[in-house]
């Protein structure tokens, strides 16, 4: 059943002081999953927000966000139009589209902002040379999108922007484990916490952030965007033209990947990496990782743990020596691992 457009007239004030930030709910409405089995989300120019479903409901609320907007202003930018969702049950699928380009900053969505206030403030941006799988999570944390550019820690905007005026659009969704998530978004947010569904996705544009991801039937697409995930069990991943790319730990997986930035904090057993004239950093590698699977072209690899006693490592040392020239050219076969590196560059630090 096709749902019609409304916007419910609720305004909740979300932050005290110089800042007058007020959330418009447009849509708002749960849905029985028990004959639905897909849930299919096209998004673009928005927020996102998933997690897991308490009940046996699909529970859908897509807002606006305001900052510094007369209620006035406010009813204008919303009876241009830009601002529609529809929300359709059909042949055993939930689909949900919005409607055209949504203006507002850019980045994850303004529901972050809470987090972003009661974060540690005795935290720092990390700037060290090996980091660990917990300085990883810890930075995906401190990173809370662009939220830092327009925010002081305690909720109030900067000086030099208080007279600003921006907007959000944000849906979040929260799913039952036994439904399907078909998502594709443009120039978007998304972030994923804590869910144990298949989930099947594409990401262009944007900033994509997953708390965890444990399960060996999915497969996500992330293309041209940043990627912050804690971590990762099973599935596949492809990963094209990613700016910046942080992974806390990794098993079990398999990557496709091209000109790409990716820090890992722990590769763990199990996983294979398909690359072309990407960057890798590992900082850990867990002792006895078997079953690894390497073929890369003009990729740059950053090993860390020179000198500890790791059968991954020592397989890399075989071939190309420390201290010599990182150039790269090999295959490597055994019953664990098999690397095949072509045109590549290979440094090893501490």
């Amino acid at each position: 059943m096709k749902q019609p457009y409304k916007i419910l007239l609720l305004l909740i004030l979300i932050t005290t002081g110089v800042v007058s930030a007020q959330e418009v709910v447009v849509y708002k409405k749960d849905f029985n999953a028990d004959k639905i089995m897909d849930v299919i989300v096209n998004l673009t120019g928005s927020g996102i927000k998933i997690q897991q479903s308490d009940d046996d409901l699909i529970h859908i609320k897509y807002s606006i966000y305001f900052v510094n907007y007369s209620k006035r202003l406010q009813n204008k930018i919303l009876e241009m139009g830009n601002f529609k969702i529809n929300v359709e049950e059909k042949n055993y699928r939930l689909l949900i589209n919005n409607r055209g380009k949504i203006g507002g900053w850019g980045g994850f969505a303004f529901y972050d902002l809470e987090s972003f206030v009661k974060r540690d403030t005795n935290n720092k941006d990390l700037n060290i040379s090996r980091k660990t799988k917990e300085d990883i999570v810890s930075e995906i944390k401190m990173r809370n999108s662009r939220i830092s550019h327009y925010f002081n820690q305690d909720g109030t905007l900067k000086k030099n922007i208080k007279r600003a005026k921006f907007f959000k659009a944000s849906l979040v969704l929260h799913l039952p484990k036994k439904v399907i998530l078909r998502l594709r978004t443009e120039s978007s947010g998304v972030f994923i916490d804590g869910i144990s569904n298949v989930v099947k996705m594409r990401v262009k544009r944007g900033d994509f952030r997953m708390s965890s991801f444990v399960d060996s039937e999915s497969n996500l697409e992330i293309d041209d965007a940043n990627l912050f995930i804690n971590e990762v069990v099973g599935g596949k991943y492809t990963f094209n033209n990613i700016r910046r790319g942080l992974i806390g730990s990794i098993a079990e997986a398999t990557i496709i990947s091209e000109f790409s930035n990716l820090e890992i904090g722990e590769l763990q057993k199990g996983n294979t990496i398909k690359d072309f004239s990407s960057e890798f950093k590992f900082y850990h590698i867990s002792p006895n990782n078997n079953n690894f699977n390497l073929d890369s072209d003009y990729s740059k690899l950053n090993i860390y743990g020179k000198n500890e006693n790791n059968n991954l490592i020592n397989a890399f040392k075989t071939k190309v020596k420390d201290g010599l020239s990182p150039a790269a050219n090999f295959t490597l076969e055994d019953q664990n691992i098999n690397l095949k590196v072509a045109n590549g560059l290979i440094y090893y630090d501490n």
